[in-house]
């Protein structure tokens, strides 16, 4: 289940990003945690938490002010995620929460899942299956550790497991 902040303090929300975010979404937090206290254990504060940073790869040449609003933002989302996890956990300390990171491929091309895997492990840890919206597909399980559509640039195993036919990178790379 996901819930927008905006439908629950629709008025408390500003264009720009500014540190004033962080008490409206504390407030938010708040509210959902109590709200659902009894009937979720596992949370999520945000849903692909880096997507603001993967800005710098669609736009290279991005003016360093628009870059510094950028990090701006990061950092007031950074700060309201650690305190929606203390929050969560002063509710009930056996929740877990977590965090989910988007980082994807450009294509299904084995070599572009490759870059996109040594890239997001330079500096955290990525695993991924195929996704499509084809209600054909065959959703078995074939991104091996989730449900997902058979890559069909990959070879499977007599099992049914992916054969990434790149060689695993070393930690030195």
């Amino acid at each position: 289940m996901s819930i927008s902040w905006a439908r629950i303090f629709p008025e408390g929300l500003e264009a720009e990003p500014s540190p004033k975010l962080v008490q409206y979404f504390g407030q938010c937090t708040e509210t959902i945690f109590q709200e659902y206290k009894d009937l979720v254990k596992y949370w999520l504060a945000f849903n692909e938490i880096n997507c603001s940073i993967l800005i710098f790869d669609f736009i290279p040449n991005m003016p360093p002010e628009r870059k510094q609003d950028t990090i701006r933002l990061l950092h007031n989302q950074f700060l309201a995620s650690a305190r929606a996890v203390n929050r969560v956990c002063a509710v009930d300390s056996g929740y877990q929460v977590g965090c989910m990171l988007a980082g994807y491929p450009l294509t299904c091309d084995s070599a572009s899942i490759r870059a996109a895997q040594v890239k997001m492990q330079r500096g955290l840890y990525y695993s991924s299956a195929c996704v499509t919206t084809h209600e054909d597909a065959e959703m078995d399980g074939a991104g091996n550790l989730i449900l997902g559509d058979k890559n069909p640039c990959l070879s499977y195993s007599n099992w049914g497991w992916s054969i990434a036919p790149l060689r695993p990178a070393l930690a030195a790379e």
